[in-house]
């Protein structure tokens, strides 16, 4: 999609959040209902090689829609988890900070709630897994990364499985702040054609007023500028997406 594209796609949120509202089942109330919501949180680990790992799911726009973040080590990931309209399917899409592209689903399993993804580089190479959640107690849940082959079938063996504990809010702002450092990267990101291109005055917090309603936007540059967040508010409209 090309950055003139992006603000077209805003000008049609802009009309669609002052038409008629219909009923929409949030993803909120199918979580609550399934009993899931002790996923929602901010959860740690460490790896066999000493590297942090983090997971954190939280609430976006009124509880129709999940913020997702990995950090693993130099790696991190950022996705929107989403119910698909009139289709009751739980689907995501994300980015990560090497280039790579994500899509997937969320369902239920006997081995857990399973997150199945598929992955593209940033080379176009694309492979799936399966991400499977277990709760061990309010505070505790076990997360294990498995393989997934061309049927469709997983590994029987996972790949990682790690025993996460719960953070605090504090914890997490320490995590965050603890110094993940840009890397050099031999392919273009969105940074470099919103640079190119001479589109950084997009960047930041937009506000304006007409005929007494109150209109936001907000791009933020998130994976080291492989994407970008962003939020429209128009009264009680709430808009929240992913550029990559």
């Amino acid at each position: 999609m090309h950055l003139r594209s992006v603000s077209l796609a805003v000008a049609v949120l802009v009309v669609v959040c002052v038409a008629p509202l219909t009923a929409q089942e949030r993803l909120g109330d199918l979580v609550a209902q399934g009993g899931y919501d002790w996923v929602i949180g901010r959860w740690a680990a460490t790896t066999d090689q000493g590297e942090k790992a983090e997971f954190r799911y939280d609430w976006a726009c009124d509880k129709h829609a999940i913020l997702a973040e990995t950090m693993i080590g130099g790696f991190k990931y950022e996705g929107i988890i989403m119910l698909s309209p009139g289709g009751g399917d739980v689907l995501d899409v994300g980015a990560d900070n090497r280039g790579g592209m994500w899509k997937g689903s969320w369902s239920e399993d006997p081995a857990g709630l399973v997150h199945r993804v598929e992955y593209t580089n940033a080379e176009g190479d694309a492979r799936k897994g399966d991400i499977v959640h277990n709760r061990v107690d309010a505070n505790t849940i076990a997360i294990a990364v498995y393989g997934v082959d061309s049927g469709g079938s997983r590994d029987a063996e996972p790949w990682t499985k790690l025993t996460y504990k719960r953070q605090t809010a504090s914890a997490t702002a320490a995590a965050s702040s603890s110094g993940q450092t840009s890397s050099s990267a031999d392919y273009q990101t969105l940074g470099d054609m919103v640079s190119q291109g001479g589109y950084e005055w997009l960047i930041g917090k937009w506000t304006a007023t007409k005929d007494g309603r109150t209109y936001r936007l907000e791009h933020t540059p998130i994976l080291d500028k492989h994407a970008a967040l962003v939020r429209v508010e128009v009264g009680d409209f709430k808009y929240c997406g992913i550029v990559t």
